[in-house]
C-alpha cells in the first residue's frame, strides 16, 4: 500500500510521542494606566530582585517593577525609547533592550532602589529580518536572538550588537527530520502562520533551549536549539489568551501571557 504524504506525516507524528506537561496560571500583574496596547517582556533582575515590564510601540509608554510575587512595586514612568525585546544581560550587569525597526541596542542605568536613573542608546545598528523584531538574550553565548518568517534565527553579540553569522533553524512542529522533509511549501506556510511572528524564547533547559507559541493550539513548543527540532511541549489551558505578535515570553521558570483588553500578564508553571 502506498502512502500519501499527509498519512505519512500524520503517522510520524503519532509514532513520535513527547512528554506534555499542562500548565496553570500561578498569579496577575496589571500594567496601569491608558497608553499602549503590547507588551513582549517580563525580566527578572535578580541583583534587585523585581521584574520590569513595559508597554512597547512608543517612548511615551509605561514602564514598571514588581516583586516576586506580582506585587506592583513602582510605576516608573515612560520607557522612553520605542522597545521591542527587554532582557537582564547579567555578564554586563545591565537591563537591555532592543529597539523599532533595528536601530540597534541600549540600556536602562538604575538605581541602587531599581529606579531609571538614565537612558543609553548605544551605537550600533541590529537589523532583524522582522523589522518589528523581539530580542530575547542566549545567556549562555550572550548573543541576542530574533526569529524570522521562515523559522531561522538571526544571532548578534549582545556587548556591540554586530552579527554572529551562524544562523540556526526551528523547523515548526516537526520532531524530526523525515517529518520536517515531506513538508509541503503550503504546509511550511501554515505552521509559520499559526505560530506568534515575533517572539522566540530562550529557556536556558538542556535540549529544550528555544520555545515558541503555537496560536492554533496553544501549545508552547520546545525546540533543541543543536537540531532545531521539538523535544517538548507545554499546553496552555483553554482560558489562555494568544497573539500572532508580542505578547508571550518566558523569564525566571514562568511561561508569560499578556492580555492586551485588559493589560494583564498572566504567569504560568
Amino acid at each position: 500500500m502506498k502512502l500519501t504524504t499527509s498519512l505519512m506525516l500524520l503517522l510520524i507524528t503519532t509514532i513520535a510521542i513527547q512528554a506534555q506537561d499542562v500548565l496553570k496560571p500561578q498569579f496577575v500583574v496589571t500594567i496601569p494606566g491608558t497608553l499602549g496596547t503590547n507588551s513582549s517582556s517580563v525580566v527578572w533582575h535578580a541583583p534587585l530582585k523585581r521584574y520590569y515590564t513595559a508597554l512597547i510601540g512608543n517612548s511615551q509608554f509605561p514602564i514598571i517593577s514588581f516583586d516576586a510575587n506580582g506585587k506592583r512595586i513602582k510605576e516608573l514612568g515612560e520607557t522612553g525609547i520605542d522597545l521591542r525585546g527587554m532582557w537582564y544581560n547579567k555578564k554586563l550587569n545591565t537591563l537591555q533592550f532592543n529597539a523599532y525597526e533595528g536601530k540597534g541596542l541600549g540600556y536602562f542605568t538604575l538605581s541602587k532602589t531599581g529606579a531609571i536613573v538614565s537612558i543609553t542608546e548605544q551605537e550600533n545598528e541590529i537589523t532583524p529580518t522582522a523589522k518589528k523584531g523581539v530580542g530575547t538574550l542566549d545567556t549562555q553565548l550572550n548573543y541576542i536572538l530574533f526569529l524570522n518568517s521562515t523559522g531561522d534565527i538571526e544571532m548578534y553579540n549582545s556587548a556591540n550588537g554586530s552579527q554572529v553569522y551562524s544562523i540556526n533553524h526551528l523547523y515548526f512542529g516537526c520532531t524530526n527530520y523525515v517529518e520536517s522533509s515531506l513538508i509541503l511549501e503550503n504546509e511550511l506556510e501554515n505552521r509559520a502562520n499559526n505560530r506568534n511572528k515575533t517572539q522566540i524564547m530562550y529557556t536556558g533547559i538542556t535540549k529544550q533551549e528555544l520555545a515558541i507559541l503555537d496560536m492554533s493550539t496553544l501549545k508552547i513548543e520546545l525546540y533543541n536549539k543543536a537540531t532545531g527540532l521539538v523535544t517538548k511541549t507545554l499546553q496552555l489551558p483553554a482560558s489562555a489568551i494568544a497573539y500572532d505578535i508580542y505578547n508571550v515570553c518566558y523569564n525566571n521558570g514562568y511561561w508569560w501571557l499578556f492580555n492586551t483588553a485588559n493589560r494583564t500578564w498572566t504567569a504560568y508553571k
